[in-house]
């Protein structure tokens, strides 16, 4: 009895070396494997500024995974408030209910046209002033 073959796509251990991973040749002479796509950033090969996000029109979701709490900004609106020279994919702030930048997760991308007039998006308000108040003997200044 014959046994068939699974017709399914090719396996890794069925591709030739070559398509697995170019090797990059190392100033130092040495080869090196590239990193795998997880561990490589969100635009490999060049630098995603705040300011080139703002330019393309972009969205900066932000994502706490430790206590799920989300929000998305405008790039544009965050040049005005962050450094434009800055990483896109950085944390802009902290979590405000966790307090902690370390979980939280960035991710920008242009608006699906079905989003536009359903996302909600965070803009920046109006600043209001607070008048403070202290305590003091009288006749002091």
């Amino acid at each position: 009895m014959a046994r068939r073959r699974h017709r399914g796509s090719k396996l890794l251990r069925d591709l030739p070396v070559t398509a697995l991973a170019p090797l990059a040749p190392n100033p130092g002479g040495e080869t090196k494997m590239p990193a795998p796509p997880w561990h490589q950033t969100h635009y490999p090969g060049k630098a995603h500024l705040l300011r080139h996000a703002a330019a393309e029109g972009q969205l900066v979701f932000v994502k706490c995974v430790r206590c799920q709490r989300q929000a998305v900004y405008l790039a544009a609106d965050l040049v005005g408030l962050l450094n434009p020279d800055r990483d896109a994919l950085d944390p802009p702030f902290p979590c405000s209910r966790c307090r902690s930048a370390e979980h939280i997760r960035v991710d920008c991308r242009i608006a699906y046209t079905d989003e536009i007039g359903n996302l909600v998006v965070r803009r920046p308000g109006p600043l209001r002033q607070t008048r403070s108040w202290r305590s003091c003997k009288l006749g002091d200044p």
